[in-house]
């Protein structure tokens, strides 16, 4: 524990290192990562998608999800968009490591018929 004292403040305990639970906003960059020996280092945050579909039904996106989870082994994200109060329900599989690997997975899909997925950075 670390005694911390802000001016008008009685002392406190606080924890050596505070952990945020919080989801990562979209926009951050980086995240820190604490090595053994407790000193944050940066790495970049991978934000590349591949988009597979979007729709105006929450049904009809996850009918597409099970689908996409059934047949690779990336994950797959429903991400809700509340634009002008339409809901819309994107169906994104990642983070990808590559443009490349996103190139390779969109053939893979179209093999199995789910065509006209497209790259998306967030």
């Amino acid at each position: 524990m670390v005694k911390t004292k802000r001016p008008g403040a009685p002392t406190t305990d606080t924890p050596d290192r505070v952990t945020d639970t919080a989801e990562p906003s979209a926009s951050e960059p980086k995240v820190a990562i604490f090595t053994t020996e407790g000193k944050p280092r940066q790495r970049p945050r991978s934000s590349l998608y591949l988009q597979v579909g979007a729709f105006g039904s929450r049904v009809n996106a996850e009918h597409l999800r099970h689908l996409l989870v059934n047949h690779i082994a990336e994950q797959v994200r429903i991400r809700t968009l509340d634009d002008n109060e339409t809901p819309w329900y994107k169906v994104q599989v990642g983070p990808l490591d590559s443009q490349q690997s996103a190139r390779d997975l969109s053939q893979h899909l179209a093999s199995l018929g789910l065509k006209g997925s497209h790259i998306v950075v967030e």
